[in-house]
């Protein structure tokens, strides 16, 4: 029986659907569209090249950071450059923090810079200039439906910003002033966004207790303090200790939530990095009541570009293993295995044996020689996740299996999965319904595999001597319950009354039947 779905596009595998989770585990992709303008190409761990959010999604990212510059001179990093960025990360479910710089380039601890077009404003003027240009950008968002979590009021502010008028050493009231009226603007346009102060050196109590203590002595309005960590292979586990100790200190000394805002490690000791961040993550998440908010990795894409080192990309274009470490933690049903196995017993394997499908994003993808004809190709799914897929033995589209129709889920032609909260193995022969073949017995035929009873009022069972996976299908195609059958296992209990379509999966062979729930039913 065809199973034929109705709304196709439902099924387009999301391969970025980003965890719920409160915490924030981030990576600013600021440099990401003029890298990509560039040519250059991001790929998993596997090797397959894909949009590098989908990559930081698999990494268990949820959150992406976008700095902001008000007039730069090759336009990356203005309105219209962030606004696309934030645009491509919200489509793919990402959390999103905005870093205001105010300046038209790089603003960090040696260098505060005015924007070329307030030069000449005085205390009052800038005042407004950050007022509006927060509000600007952050309106922009708003007409996008894009709405940030946190905002940065300055990047790095550790002597304040907007110098010589808002230098902290010297004005700390103004560098308060210019704070509070950012502050005002974006909750202006997004009251509940989390207004971030943002200091370097993350390991500096005294820094942290003169800036943030001078900025709230006075008036400074702000919800939470962004720190940056960036330690070497050598020292991060005493600079670590040592952040810990003050994110500590301001919660119970200002009652300030506290997010990593910026984090990095030489991309030569990806090891010390994997473990760094670990830590930094544990020690940040181990505040007392939830007072730590997330980290972010600073430009983790960025390898080989402008000189920059503290990356967790090679230069081959894979995540190192230092983005390992922000799974730490991460909720457990957020990935799982899928397996995909496939026997070409009898077909012609000398160009290779390939996989394609929503999931890779319809990349045809090498899989593994297992020997005996046998093939594999393995990849992280996430409980929930649909797909549509096919084999091929060759390097190109004109060399896909053809697909038997009683056991193509999708448009008639491809086969079709849901993963479960748990592992998932499929295995397959090429061009047909049954599984791997793993002996020479003789399959076991469908006369011998009874449903009953069906009709059925509350549930059924399935009267087979052999292990099977089914999945049962409503007639648009829409996957409603699927699982290991075993002799006690009561099937269709979380049905409404209707009809339905069953596919029994044995080691050996595909069965589709049809099942009708109902309270005619005996």
């Amino acid at each position: 029986m065809r199973i034929l779905p109705i709304f196709l596009a439902l099924f387009i595998l999301n391969v970025a659907k980003v965890s719920a989770q409160q915490f924030a585990r981030g990576a600013d992709i600021g440099w990401l569209s003029e890298m990509e303008a560039s040519g250059r190409k991001f790929y998993n761990q596997q090797g397959l090249q894909k949009d590098p959010l989908d990559i930081l999604a698999d990494q268990c990212i949820n959150s992406i950071r976008l700095r902001v510059w008000v007039n730069p001179a090759n336009g990356y990093s203005g309105q219209a450059d962030v606004l696309a960025l934030a645009k491509r990360a919200h489509d793919k479910g990402f959390r999103i923090m905005i870093d205001f710089h105010y300046s038209d380039h790089w603003a960090d601890p040696g260098q505060q810079n005015k924007p070329a077009a307030w030069a000449n404003y005085n205390v009052a003027q800038l005042s407004q200039a950050v007022y509006n240009h927060t509000y600007t950008i952050l309106n922009a968002l708003k007409e996008a439906g894009i709405s940030p979590e946190w905002v940065q009021i300055g990047n790095e502010t550790n002597n304040g910003l907007l110098w010589e008028e808002g230098r902290a050493s010297v004005y700390m009231a103004n560098y308060a002033n210019f704070i509070t009226h950012g502050h005002n603007a974006a909750k202006a346009v997004f009251p509940s966004i989390i207004i971030i102060v943002h200091v370097a050196n993350g390991y500096d109590n005294t820094l942290f207790r003169w800036n943030i203590g001078g900025l709230l002595s006075n008036g400074a309005k702000f919800d939470a303090i962004g720190m940056s960590l960036y330690p070497e292979p050598g020292n991060w586990q005493t600079l670590n200790n040592q952040c810990y100790a003050n994110m500590q200190d301001m919660v119970s000394r200002y009652n300030k939530k506290i997010i990593i805002a910026e984090i990095g490690m030489s991309v030569s000791a990806e090891l010390d990095a994997k473990a760094f961040v670990e830590d930094i993550i544990s020690k940040n998440m181990s505040l007392s009541n939830n007072m730590g908010l997330g980290v972010f990795w600073w430009e983790p894409l960025a390898y080989n570009w402008r000189g920059y080192d503290k990356v967790a990309w090679n230069n081959n274009g894979r995540p190192t293993q230092a983005m390992d470490g922000f799974k730490i933690n991460c909720s457990p049903q957020d990935k799982r295995k899928l397996t995909f196995q496939l026997d070409m017993r009898g077909q012609n394997t000398s160009n290779g044996v390939f996989i394609t499908g929503s999931m890779l994003n319809w990349q045809i993808t090498p899989m593994k020689s297992l020997g005996n004809y046998l093939y594999s190709f393995t990849m992280d799914a996430t409980p929930g996740d649909t797909g549509a897929y096919y084999f091929l033995n060759a390097n190109n589209w004109t060399a896909r299996e053809s697909v038997p129709i009683e056991c193509a889920v999708y448009w008639d032609i491809d086969r079709g999965f849901e993963m479960p909260n748990q592992d998932l193995t499929l295995e397959h022969t090429w061009s047909s319904c049954q599984g791997v073949i793993t002996s020479n017995t003789d399959p076991q035929s469908e006369a011998t595999i009874q449903i009953f009873p069906n009709p059925f009022k509350e549930s059924f069972t399935i009267n087979s001597f052999q292990g099977l996976y089914y999945t049962i299908y409503d007639p648009t195609g829409y996957i409603k319950e699927h699982g290991h059958h075993n002799p006690y296992t009561q099937i269709g209990t979380n049905l409404n009354s209707g009809t339905y379509i069953i596919k029994l999966q044995t080691e050996n062979e595909v069965i589709i039947k049809t099942i009708v729930k109902g309270q005619f039913a005996e």
